[in-house]
């Protein structure tokens, strides 16, 4: 709640517990280019709602070493 000499402002808003969803049933590697990879994942047909960032483990074919990309989901494109 925030009040001045003019008036008062209240605001109010629900928090939800958020949960972790369960991994995808399947992973398909679509398109690969020399920058960039087209995914396709499957999931549960009862999902409660779709993911909004992924969390993808890579390396590149000459080296040993793994790195983490987190990227936004964007209308269900990855």
């Amino acid at each position: 709640m925030a009040w001045n000499p003019h008036g008062r402002l209240e605001k109010s808003f629900n928090l939800h517990l958020g949960f972790r969803p369960d991994p995808p049933l399947s992973l398909d590697l679509v398109n690969a280019t020399s920058d960039s990879l087209e995914l396709k994942l499957d999931v549960e047909e009862d999902i409660e709602a779709l993911p909004a960032v992924l969390f993808i483990m890579y390396r590149k074919v000459d080296s040993d070493q793994w790195e983490e990309l987190e990227t936004n989901v964007n209308n269900g494109k990855y």
